[in-house]
């Protein structure tokens, strides 16, 4: 396996994440798996330093800057900012329609407050699966 794969974004062939939790892996270096029996090359991943033999990983082809610059941003944390601004803006949505309109407990209740567990579950949900995680 030839040099030109570090910096590249892997992924294992099983779908199972890596060390780091992550399902995508940046390949930091190339090095011979010393535990393998076989003495094959493996992967040095960036996120955690953990060793992934490179039979059992296939490079992942990113398409575009902006969604390598999203992802990145995702990973790097910029996930909790846009899930902390989306609950707010849940929030507002709730204190301006209750400005408007005779605030109705039952309603808010039955209503509205499943839908906006259900709204917050999703979004955690999405920002996981963007992370690359489970």
């Amino acid at each position: 396996m030839e040099k030109s794969t570090i910096g590249k974004r892997v992924k294992k062939k099983s779908g199972k994440p890596f060390k780091s939790g992550l399902k995508i892996a940046t390949v930091k270096d190339i090095v011979v798996n010393e535990k393998d029996p076989k003495k094959r090359l493996a992967y040095v991943l960036k996120e955690d330093n953990s060793i992934v033999n490179v039979d059992q990983c296939y490079v992942v082809e990113v398409e575009g800057k902006f969604y390598k610059k999203f992802t990145e941003f995702l990973n790097n944390g910029g996930g909790y900012a846009l899930f902390i601004i989306a609950v707010v803006a849940i929030v507002f949505a709730i204190i301006g329609f209750h400005g408007q309109h005779k605030f109705n407990i039952w309603w808010f209740i039955f209503f509205e407050l499943p839908l906006y567990i259900f709204c917050g579950w999703a979004l955690w949900r999405a920002l996981k699966i963007y992370q690359g995680r489970k």
